[in-house]
């Protein structure tokens, strides 16, 4: 097992919210991320922004927390006419 180097950003601007504060998650810069490790850290709920990879961290929140979906398999509900 390896260990990635992480280090947690300031407070910020929430970008999903108005009014709320957030931090991210980010792996430290001189760790070099192999395309297994990528794989690993997406699934872990990472995110890529340019050479950053970084995951939302806000221990009483999870508004901004992907969801994935087997797009192969969704079958979309039949929506039923109020009317």
């Amino acid at each position: 097992m390896i260990s990635i180097p992480l280090f947690l950003s300031q407070e910020h601007p929430c970008g999903y919210l108005e009014g709320e504060r957030a931090q991210s998650l980010f792996v430290h810069p001189s760790c070099p991320v192999t395309p297994s490790i990528y794989v690993q850290l997406i699934e872990q709920g990472f995110r890529r922004s340019g050479d950053d990879v970084y995951a939302p961290h806000c221990p009483n929140c999870a508004a901004c927390i992907p969801v994935r979906l087997p797009v192969a398999k969704f079958k979309p509900a039949e929506v039923k006419n109020a009317a």
